[in-house]
């Protein structure tokens, strides 16, 4: 039987391993550009967890310090996994920014949370960086930034359409303006038109009128 400090390592090992395969697997139908490259990590770090695993459980000898790496790996597993998923939110997000970089003011009638999101991209960009030399120390936090950035970027597809529709109405009435004013040339151009040649016919009898008397 385990001992007690033994089971507890254990037990959280399987614990972040869990929750490392659960996110990985919900990433699954993601595609990125670098797709590769954000899935090889995690795998990488959940082998690395069965290596030491079966190094302890075959060398009776070996410390309890090979469950701590095991442990370790689990929980940089766990932040690439996060890491996944707060790096497909920002290549959403970021994909947003360029579709709609000339529409800024539909934006923030439709979105004013629009500066808050970017902030939060750039600070979640930050951490990253910032703990990428001890990610297993941070992986709770990298899960907080990523559950953020995912609500803005649920709303993305409903605030695009509501920015279109905008659009859409403004084009709409600016071309209705247009034809408003070209219309108004028309009969204006028409009514000197007109003008012009009720004073030439006036004109006209006028002329004869006093050369008869």
């Amino acid at each position: 039987m385990l001992p007690e400090e033994q089971k507890k390592i254990i037990n959280e090992i399987k614990q972040l391993f869990d929750n490392a395969e659960k996110v990985s697997k919900s990433m699954e139908t993601v595609i990125f550009e670098d797709e590769a490259g954000l899935d090889v990590t995690v795998i990488n770090q959940l082998r690395y967890v069965g290596q030491h695993l079966l190094r302890y459980f075959s060398d009776p000898d070996l410390p309890i310090e090979e469950l701590e790496k095991a442990k370790r790996h689990a929980q940089r597993a766990l932040y690439d996994a996060h890491d996944c998923r707060a790096q497909f939110a920002i290549n959403e997000i970021e994909g947003f920014e360029q579709d709609c970089r000339n529409r800024y003011g539909y934006i923030l009638e439709v979105f004013p949370e629009y500066t808050d999101m970017l902030g939060l991209r750039d600070e979640t960009l930050d951490f990253i960086a910032a703990s990428a030399d001890s990610r297993e120390n941070y992986y709770d936090r990298l899960m907080e930034y990523a559950s953020k950035l995912e609500k803005f970027v649920r709303k993305l597809p409903h605030i695009r359409f509501q920015i279109n529709a905008k659009i859409e109405l403004a084009q709409k009435a600016e071309q209705e303006e247009k034809e408003k004013e070209k219309k108004g040339k028309i009969w204006d151009l028409m009514s000197k038109t007109i003008i012009a040649i009720v004073s030439a016919i006036i004109g006209v009898i006028a002329t004869y009128y006093f050369r008869g008397e």
